[in-house]
């Protein structure tokens, strides 16, 4: 029996329909009716019906209404719209709502007999597809990609049981049998500079990355067993295969790929490789492990494969760039000499070399300390990216040297570049410093309690940094450029208006007229009474 809800704001009428029809005889158990919408939409929410026959006029909540609803709630609810002659074009925009059927007020007993008999002949063939074990075998075949790419997902992105591992492996076919594994990750340089090939634009990877995706697959297809899918911006390889297969041609797939990208779409590619490993359950870190292979890509160039292998420290060697020298070394950028930049560098060098490292040991020092030194540039330096798009070819010089002195040379080299920008941008920033404070005061010389303290209060930095930088880029000292503030605005005053000389004094930061008296005549060599008596008896008092 299927279930049916009848929706009808016309008492007389839902009562007669549902009396008049022999429901079970036509395979239907009516199990709620309800006056609107809004009533019915509850019984929906309880028994969810197989069947929904609704007026579309009705208080409170009107058909249309409540078959979006019901839609929401169960998109395969078979909805029938009872409507009045005049209402028939008003059904009809409800098509969008997928309704099977539209009777029309008042409704025979036959006709509504022949449309429930429509309607069953419909339910019973979709209960029987749903039963039909080669089309839900069709449905789960046709999903097995989708199936197979997000049980792979899963594998690098949450640690997972062995069992359940191998279970799906089974189950979902895939190529990952073992008995060694090797994951690595594609990516796309965006940030080089590249020779677009039959695309227009770097934001067209978007467009043709299932095509790069397929070059992946299709190359490493050619060499070894392998799982090849994308997860983000990354095209993501798991090598499945015997230890010597993986060594003999991981590398050789590698290279293919980035070449045969290359070659099509002028695209730079950058490759971050694992360690090999064994058990699945170890998928999510050794593909982090090629993440962290490739983002050492962007510094070491790009069309290159990085081996997880090539920049881990050396076993038994301590890595000597820790947190302590990261932090002694960006204090030496900003504001140390160049002697002791080349001590420092000499130091690390020598006590790598002392520990018998070797050249990719030195290479991974360098790339920490480049790093570093970039952090430090960005913090110090305003217009950092201008400036590193120039230094930038004094950083592809070190990674083409081929010598560890021919590394540390130009190494520092690159750190002298820096250390030059740094301390220009210092000097800049320390001029607009004391242009600020200087403006602050003479903006406010009349305010007594005006003074190095207070001024060095509203920059936020100490009392003795800004003696000493004003003086450095003014020439005079704090005290001597206030007095002459002061002394200059007083003589304009006492030249040019009636102020008496204590109101004078007050407004140029004197509560004492004594006092104020004594700095003028000092400053002057005239008192304020004799410069203003001068003026009275008609001298011309000449300009500063």
């Amino acid at each position: 029996m299927y279930t049916l809800l009848f929706v009808e704001d016309e008492y007389n009428v839902r009562k007669a329909i549902i009396n008049t029809i022999d429901w079970s005889s036509l395979g239907f158990t009516v199990i709620g009716e309800a006056e609107n919408g809004l009533e019915a939409i509850d019984i929906v929410e309880k028994c969810n019906p197989d069947v929904i026959i609704t007026d579309i006029k009705m208080p409170f909540m009107d058909g249309i209404e409540f078959a979006k609803l019901v839609r929401e709630i169960n998109p395969v609810t078979k909805i029938v719209f009872l409507t009045g002659f005049n209402e028939f074009d008003y059904a009809i925009s409800a098509i969008k709502l997928n309704v099977i059927e539209y009777l029309s007020k008042p409704v025979s007993a036959e006709k509504m007999r022949d449309t429930l008999i429509s309607i069953k002949q419909k339910l019973d063939e979709e209960s029987n597809n749903l039963r039909n074990i080669e089309i839900l075998k069709q449905n789960y075949i046709e999903s097995l990609p989708i199936i197979r790419t997000g049980f792979l997902l899963s594998l690098i992105t949450s640690y997972t049981s062995s069992a359940q591992i191998y279970n799906n492996i089974k189950k979902l076919s895939l190529n990952l049998n073992g008995p060694w594994y090797l994951i690595f990750t594609v990516r796309i340089d965006r940030g080089s500079t590249i020779d677009l090939k039959g695309i227009d634009s770097i934001e067209d990877i978007d467009v043709i990355f299932p095509s790069l995706v397929n070059i992946a697959k299709r190359v490493s297809d050619k060499y070894l067993l392998n799982e090849t899918f994308e997860y983000g911006e990354n095209i993501v390889t798991i090598l499945s295969d015997t230890k010597e297969n993986i060594e003999n041609y991981a590398e050789i797939l590698m290279h293919e790929i980035q070449q045969s990208i290359n070659k099509n779409y002028g695209l730079p590619v950058i490759i971050g490789v694992s360690n090999m490993f064994r058990n699945l359950e170890e998928a999510k870190k050794e593909y982090d492990n090629s993440v962290t292979a490739l983002s050492y890509c962007s510094l070491m160039g790009t069309n290159k494969a990085i081996y997880l292998r090539d920049i881990e420290p050396a076993k038994g060697i301590k890595f000597v760039f820790d947190e302590k020298k990261e932090m002694e070394f960006s204090s030496i950028l900003k504001t140390g000499t160049k002697d002791n930049l080349f001590r420092f560098i000499s130091d690390i060098f020598n006590d790598l070399a002392a520990k018998g490292a070797t050249f990719s040991d030195f290479q991974i020092c360098i790339i920490e300390m480049i790093t570093t030194l970039i952090k430090t540039a960005q913090n110090s330096i305003s217009d950092f990216t201008e400036k590193m798009d120039i230094n930038m070819s004094l950083i592809l010089d070190i990674y083409k040297s081929q010598t560890i002195d021919e590394v540390q040379y130009n190494f520092k080299k690159l750190c002298c570049k820096v250390m030059e920008c740094i301390d220009l941008e210092r000097q800049d920033m320390t001029a607009v410093l004391v242009n600020k404070g200087y403006e602050y005061m003479k903006s406010n010389y009349s305010d007594p309690e005006l003074s190095l303290r207070t001024v060095s209060k509203y920059l936020h930095i100490s009392s003795n940094y800004f003696s000493i930088i004003f003086k450095r880029v003014i020439g005079e000292p704090f005290k001597n450029v206030l007095i002459r503030i002061r002394m200059e605005k007083a003589y304009e005053l006492l030249s040019a208006t009636n102020m008496r000389i204590l109101e004078v004094a007050k407004e140029v930061g004197y509560n004492d007229q004594h006092y104020f008296s004594y700095s003028f005549k000092k400053y002057f060599n005239i008192s304020p009474s004799e410069m203003r008596s001068r003026r009275s008896n008609g001298i011309v008092l000449g300009k500063l």
